[in-house]
């Protein structure tokens, strides 16, 4: 340790002692490798950082995208415990899928709202929750990922109740609004008719695809199921796509008739102004004649 000696002043003494001082530290001699450590353990530090360039984002009835992890519980053989690996969850009014980075290509599990099942894990470290598409028999162990300003347990149950949601409340909304819609309805039908041209070439390629994939079982199976749900994930996202499109050209068709009442509000101001003007220069000239006409006759009578 150095210390400081300020010069004494107005007879102060003078300091006293070394200005160094030292002692001895650490003389412990440290453990081989392989010997016993008595020492604490230290705490764990988690860093949380996002899992995708995209922005978390949610709107009713629409999209719910946020980062969740995957407890992967098939890596079990090969870690000590299963390992929480970051993911982007994406769930809109008919689907919901899990991706591990930004493009199509790293699509982890994909399923229908419909068929989408969900079970809570009761006194799980990790607030897990089981995701099970039921059409494919095929299972994902997600958890909740916290926040700044949440907990894992709190982002679980966020999740768990926008699914149900999702589910009971805008899948029939979504129904009834295409039924609604007569322009939504054409730009469904133009989309039937499009792809009725292409459902042969689709055929054939999937046809190519399956006899290509060796007959290896489970193997082949999940090939197909992962084929199959990214062709599925396509045609919604094309679907979402045209159903946007509508959605703004009906905004823009309530702004022009808002801008259209305020112009007819402006002119029915302007004409009411105007009729007040006229009322307003008549009487004037009116009362200006009137006393000409006295002025004269206190003339006559004179």
């Amino acid at each position: 340790m150095q210390r400081q000696c300020m010069p004494p002043k107005e007879g102060g003494l003078p300091c006293e002692g070394e200005e160094i001082e030292t002692r001895p530290c650490n003389e412990d001699p440290c453990p081989e490798p392989g010997e016993e450590d008595d020492s604490d353990d230290l705490d764990v530090v988690f860093t949380y950082e996002r899992v995708s360039n995209r922005p978390q984002r949610y709107e009713t009835c629409v999209i719910f995208e946020a980062d969740v992890y995957l407890n992967r519980t098939d890596l079990d053989k090969e870690c000590k415990t299963a390992p929480l690996i970051p993911a982007r969850a994406v769930m809109n009014n008919k689907t919901y899928s899990i991706f591990l980075g930004d493009t199509m290509d790293d699509i982890y599990f994909s399923s229908n709202l419909e068929d989408l099942h969900v079970k809570d894990i009761d006194g799980d470290t990790h607030a897990c929750y089981i995701l099970k598409d039921v059409s494919a028999d095929h299972s994902i162990e997600v958890c909740g990922k916290p926040g700044e300003h949440s907990t894992a347990e709190e982002e679980k149950k966020e999740w768990m109740d926008e699914i149900g949601f999702f589910q009971n409340k805008c899948i029939s909304e979504f129904h009834t609004a295409v039924e609604d819609d007569p322009l939504i309805q054409m730009k469904m039908m133009e989309l039937d008719q499009e792809r009725e041209g292409e459902k042969e070439q689709e055929e054939n390629n999937c046809k190519e695809i399956e006899e290509s994939v060796p007959k290896l079982g489970p193997i082949k199976d999940y090939t197909m199921g992962a084929l199959e749900a990214e062709c599925k994930y396509e045609k919604l996202a094309e679907q979402e796509e045209i159903l946007e499109e509508q959605k703004e050209d009906n905004d823009m068709k309530l702004k022009l008739e808002e801008e259209k009442e305020k112009d007819e509000c402006i002119r029915r101001e302007f004409l009411k102004k105007d009729a007040k003007l006229k009322v307003d220069v008549e009487r004037d000239e009116g009362e200006d004649e009137c006393a000409f006409l006295r002025d004269e006759i206190k003339n006559l009578i004179i």
